[in-house]
C-alpha cells in the first residue's frame, strides 16, 4: 500500500555515504502510472551521463544508455512502478558486468514484484507497531506543535497553494518557479518572497516533497506523495476547486466543466464507445480561470474565447506556429506557456497583465516589438530564439522601463543590433536572472564590434543581478568584462573561451565578492588550447562549485588557497587536463568530483590517488 515509506527507506540507502562511494554512478527514477518510456530514459540517461539526448529515437537512447552503463559499477533506483510492462521495456538497458551493479525496485503491487526478481526474493515493508507508531507521531508531529498538521486547520492561504499541486500529474517533479508563478498568477499569494515560506511550510510539514535541490540547498523541483495527490483531487472535487480531466481528446466535454481550474491529460487511446472521427465542438465555461494542458494538444480555438482566462500552460504539445494575436480576448492572462516552433508577437499590445511568458521550442527567431516594453507587470521571459526590434529610435520613444522583470533567458544579440541590448539592459534595472546569448561572424569588425563590448562593460549596471549566463562567439568581449558584485552564479559559454589571456580573465571573475558557482563551458569546435593554467595566485573567497566543460587545458595548477570554500568539482566531456591537482585533497569543504563525460583522459592511477587521500569525500564520480 501507499505511505508505508518504501521510497523512504530506499531513498536512505541510496544516499547513505558507503552507498555512495561503493558505486561508480547512480540514477533515481520515479515511474507513474502514467508511464511515458522515452522520458524514463531521457531522465536515467541524463543522471548516467550528465548530457541531454539528441531527439534520438526510444531504441538508440536505450542503446546508448546501455553502453554507458557497460563496465561501471551502476545502482539504479526505479520508484514507485507500476506495470510489468515497464520492467520489460528497460531491463535491456542494464547490463550485467558481474561487478555487483545494483536495481532497485519499489512497488504496491505484489505481481510487479514478482515480475522483476531475478536474485532475491521480495521484501515486503512491515507495518509499524502501535508502540512505534506513537514514537513517530510523537517526533514528526508533536515534537514542536501542539497538534498535527491537517486540512483543516491548515491556514486559509495554504489550502488552495496545496489543492493547486493536483493540477500536476502523478509523480511529476514540479519545478518550484513555475509553481510560484502560477500560485501568483492565480491571487493566493503577492509576491516571489511569500511563495516561498508557504511552500517551505508544506516541506517542513512532510506534505510536498524535495525532488532536487540547487547547488546552495534552495530548492529546485518538488512533488507529492500520490497518496496526497489523490487526497488534493478528492478535496478538490469536494470544494470545486479544480478538475482534472483524463481520456481521449474526442471524450471531451469542456461546457461541462463548471470548476475554474482544469488541467487535462490527452491519452492516444479511443474507447471503443467513440467513434476515431468524434471530435469535441463545445466551448469551455466562460468562468474558467486556469487550463493546464499536461499532455497532448489544445482542444480547439474556442479556449482564446474565455476572457476571465489567468492561466494557460499548453507547453505539452508542440505546435507549428503560434500568434500573441490569437490572445486578444484574454486581456486578464498572467500566465503564458507555449511550446511552438514559431511565434509571432504582434505589435499591438494585447496582454496588459501578463506576468510570465514561457516561449520553448521555437526554431525561428521571435522579433519583439516595441510594444514588449509596454507589458510593465511581466516578471519572468523565458523565450528559445529572441530579437529585439531593431528600430532604435522607435525603441526608445514608445519604451517605459519594465521594473518587475526579474528573470530572463533565451535572449540572442546580434552584432550588428547592440542597441537592442543597450535597450535591454537599461529598461530592466531590477534584473535578476540573465541569460543572453552575443552572435555574429568573422566579417563583423567593424563598429559592431567595438559596441558589442560596451555592452557588457554595461553589465555592472544591473545591480540586483546574482544569476548570469553568457554566450558568445569571440571571447575579446571578455578582455574588458566588468559584473556586477552581486552575482552569485556565472556561466561563461564561447568559441575560444581564454584565446586571449586566461589569468587576466579568471582574475576579473575571482573578484566578484559573492560568486558561488562558476561553469565554464568551451565550444567543442574550437581549435584554441591552452598548456597551462595557472590558478596559484588566484583566490575564489566564495565559491562552492566549479564546473569545467570541454576545457583544452592541459596543465592545472592550483593550491588549496585558491578554493578556501570549494564543496563540487565538475569536469565534462574534457580531453584536457591529464591530472587534477593532489592539492584539492587538502580542501577542507570539498565534497564531492565528478568525471563526466569518455573522453577525459585522467589517469586510473590519479584517480585512485584521489580516492586514497579523499576518503571524507561523499562522491568521486567517473
Amino acid at each position: 500500500m501507499g505511505g508505508q515509506g518504501k521510497t523512504t527507506c530506499a531513498r536512505k540507502l541510496y544516499n547513505t555515504d558507503y552507498i555512495v562511494s561503493h558505486f561508480d554512478v547512480q540514477a533515481w527514477c520515479i515511474i507513474s502510472q502514467t508511464y511515458h518510456r522515452r522520458e524514463i530514459l531521457q531522465d536515467i540517461f541524463s543522471q548516467v551521463t550528465g548530457s541531454k539526448d539528441n531527439g534520438d529515437k526510444d531504441d538508440i537512447l536505450a542503446d546508448k544508455l546501455r553502453k554507458s552503463l557497460m563496465g561501471r559499477r551502476y545502482l539504479i533506483v526505479l520508484d514507485n512502478m507500476w506495470d510489468c510492462m515497464v520492467w520489460d521495456d528497460l531491463c535491456l538497458c542494464f547490463p550485467d558486468d558481474e561487478n555487483k551493479s545494483r536495481i532497485v525496485v519499489t512497488t504496491q503491487l505484489e505481481k510487479v514484484g514478482e515480475h522483476v526478481k531475478r536474485y532475491t526474493d521480495l521484501y515486503f515493508l512491515p507495518f509499524l507497531t502501535p508502540d512505534d507508531s506513537c514514537k513517530l507521531l510523537q517526533k514528526r508531529v508533536f515534537a514542536k506543535e501542539d497538534c498535527p498538521l491537517s486540512y483543516d486547520n491548515l491556514p486559509d492561504f495554504l489550502r488552495p497553494c496545496l489543492l493547486y499541486m493536483g493540477l500536476f500529474p502523478e509523480d511529476a517533479r514540479i519545478p518550484v518557479s513555475k509553481l510560484i508563478s502560477l500560485w501568483i498568477a492565480e491571487g493566493f499569494v503577492q509576491n516571489i518572497e511569500s511563495a516561498e515560506g508557504y511552500l517551505m511550510d508544506l516541506i517542513s510539514s512532510n506534505v510536498v516533497m524535495v525532488s532536487r535541490r540547487r547547488y546552495n540547498g534552495k530548492v529546485k523541483d518538488c512533488e507529492v506523495h500520490d497518496v496526497v495527490l489523490h487526497f488534493c483531487l478528492e478535496k478538490s472535487r469536494e470544494e470545486k476547486f479544480m478538475r482534472a480531466v483524463k481520456g481521449h481528446y474526442s471524450q471531451l466535454q469542456p461546457f461541462e466543466w463548471k470548476e475554474s481550474r482544469v488541467s487535462v491529460s490527452f491519452s492516444n487511446e479511443l474507447s471503443k464507445f467513440v467513434s476515431p472521427g468524434a471530435k469535441t465542438r463545445e466551448p469551455f465555461h466562460q468562468h474558467l480561470r486556469s487550463l493546464i494542458m499536461t499532455n497532448g494538444s489544445i482542444i480547439g480555438t474556442h479556449v482564446f474565447k474565455v476572457g476571465l482566462l489567468k492561466v494557460l500552460d499548453l507547453s505539452s504539445h508542440r505546435m507549428p506556429h503560434f500568434s500573441s494575436a490569437t490572445l486578444k480576448p484574454l486581456i486578464h492572462l498572467k500566465y503564458l506557456a507555449v511550446f511552438t516552433n514559431e511565434f509571432y508577437c504582434h505589435p499591438e499590445s494585447h496582454l496588459p497583465h501578463l506576468e510570465t511568458l514561457l516561449l520553448r521550442g521555437l526554431s525561428k527567431f521571435t522579433v519583439l516589438p516595441s510594444s514588449f516594453w509596454k507589458m510593465e507587470k511581466l516578471r519572468h521571459v523565458e523565450i528559445g530564439k529572441a530579437e529585439f526590434e531593431n528600430n532604435k529610435q522607435q525603441i526608445f520613444e514608445e519604451s517605459s522601463k519594465l521594473e518587475n522583470l526579474r528573470i530572463v533567458r533565451g535572449v540572442e544579440i546580434p552584432f550588428d543590433q547592440a542597441d537592442s541590448a543597450d535597450v535591454l539592459l537599461c529598461r530592466c534595472p531590477n534584473l535578476q536572472e540573465l541569460d543572453i546569448m552575443f552572435k555574429g561572424d568573422k566579417s563583423i569588425v567593424d563598429t559592431s564590434w567595438v559596441d558589442s563590448l560596451d555592452i557588457c562593460l554595461k553589465l555592472e549596471s544591473l545591480t540586483e543581478l546574482q544569476i548570469l549566463r553568457v554566450s558568445f562567439q569571440w571571447s575579446i568581449l571578455l578582455s574588458g568584462l566588468q559584473l556586477p558584485s552581486n552575482i552569485k552564479k556565472l556561466v561563461l559559454r564561447g568559441t575560444s573561451l581564454f584565446s586571449f589571456n586566461i589569468e587576466s580573465t579568471i582574475s576579473v571573475i575571482a573578484r566578484l565578492p559573492n560568486l558561488e558557482y562558476l561553469q565554464l563551458r568551451v565550444d567543442p569546435y574550437s581549435c584554441y588550447k591552452s598548456n597551462e593554467w595557472c590558478l596559484r595566485h588566484i583566490t575564489f573567497h566564495k565559491l562552492k562549485v566549479l564546473k569545467l566543460v570541454k576545457l583544452c587545458v592541459s596543465t592545472w595548477d592550483a593550491s588549496e588557497e585558491s578554493f578556501p570554500l570549494l564543496e563540487t568539482l565538475v569536469i565534462k566531456d574534457s580531453k584536457q587536463p591529464k591530472e587534477i591537482p593532489l592539492s584539492f585533497a587538502d580542501i577542507p569543504t570539498l565534497k564531492q568530483i565528478k568525471l563526466l563525460g569518455a573522453t577525459t583522459n585522467l589517469s586510473r592511477l590519479q584517480l585512485g590517488e584521489l580516492r586514497k587521500k579523499l576518503k571524507r569525500l561523499k562522491d568521486v564520480i567517473v
